[in-house]
């Protein structure tokens, strides 16, 4: 369980403290969202790691077959290399 406390202490013009007032809040289900967020962000990111691996490597291994098939190098985007 997770909880948010807050508290004032009154004091008097000695500065003794007269009065106290506070509260404390359940925020176990937000501590939860946030967790579950996290998590998920850091499964987004892997994914998005993974899939530009495999972008690149497919890239590299279309250039070499434009190269094969033509003997003139091209880019990524296809455009012929200066």
């Amino acid at each position: 369980m997770w909880t948010s406390d807050r508290g004032l202490v009154k004091r008097d013009d000695n500065g003794r403290a007269v009065r106290m007032v506070g509260s404390e809040s359940d925020i176990t289900e937000r501590k939860q969202a946030e967790m579950a967020l996290r998590q998920l962000n850091e499964t987004l990111e892997q994914r998005v790691a993974e899939r530009t691996a495999v972008a690149e490597t497919r890239a590299l291994q279309l250039q070499k077959l434009a190269l094969e098939l033509t003997g003139t190098p091209r880019t990524a985007s296809g455009g012929r290399s200066p």
